[in-house]
């Protein structure tokens, strides 16, 4: 197991959109931890229902084999 930080970068489809809407559970099987905002404040074990803005990064943890992560 390994935590990854994961840019929301501007211009990426994430923008936007909740949390629950990022495909990185199901393309990865990875768990989002933690989202540190833009203004570096952290919120850990995020709701669903949290919306994801550019400069955002997210925290997963997720299996040292899982598929690389990438927001693009």
């Amino acid at each position: 197991m390994r935590l990854e930080e994961v840019p929301v970068t501007e211009g990426c489809f994430w923008v936007g959109h909740p949390l629950r809407d990022v495909p990185i559970r199901r393309d990865t099987n990875a768990l989002v931890v933690a989202i540190r905002d833009a203004d570096r404040t952290f919120l850990y074990n995020p709701g669903p229902d949290h919306p994801l803005a550019a400069g955002t990064v997210l925290v997963v943890l997720g299996d040292r084999k899982s598929t690389r992560l990438n927001s693009s």
